[in-house]
């Protein structure tokens, strides 16, 4: 597997659950992100408020990003995909499909995968998932489309994205297609 440039964390054996549920189901491993439910998550009816997923994912697939982007242009290249400089990404559209309310305490594993072949070149296409370690299950599911945006012309980048980019997104479909559950 890729050589990981985020901090160690401790696995349990129900964040280990987690993973190999994700891994199971051809989630990018780098993508992996663990998420506390802290008290403040949640709302008056006393499990996570529905928007807070929103920013989960969203926490998770920037992160995600910011991974690839540095396999293909190091620091600066990180940096400049996620200030959105050149050519980065813009999100479109999201749905979420909530599975089951989350209350505190727990930690969600957010996993996330490519999926291929979008129908528009300049769309980049993810599934996401949240697993609480708690219940040992998927709570809630996300589809995200992302547009390739040329920032510095602030339009649409109609040849979908840079060459380096879609190199890293297969790879990151063939870590997914290839990981093993080494948990």
């Amino acid at each position: 597997m890729d050589k990981m440039r985020r901090p160690l964390c401790v696995l349990t054996e129900l964040s280990k659950a987690g993973r190999r549920h994700a891994l199971r189901h051809k989630f990018d491993p780098l993508s992996f992100w663990e998420q506390p439910v802290v008290w403040g998550d949640l709302d008056s009816f006393q499990h996570v408020n529905n928007v807070r997923y929103l920013r989960f994912f969203e926490s998770g697939r920037m992160r995600w990003l910011h991974e690839v982007a540095l396999e293909v242009g190091g620091e600066q290249g990180a940096r400049d995909l996620l200030q959105g400089k050149g050519i980065s990404l813009i999100l479109k559209k999201i749905d979420l499909d909530f599975k089951r309310p989350v209350t505190y305490p727990d930690t969600l594993l957010i996993a996330h995968r490519f999926m291929p072949n979008p129908p528009d070149p300049a769309h980049l296409l993810m599934h996401s998932i949240a697993y609480s370690n708690a219940q040992e299950r998927v709570v809630t599911e996300s589809n995200a489309v992302c547009v390739w945006y040329d920032y510095d012309n602030l339009r649409k980048a109609r040849d979908g994205p840079p060459s380096r980019f879609a190199a890293a997104i297969e790879r990151s479909l063939e870590r997914a297609s290839n990981a093993i559950e080494e948990v």
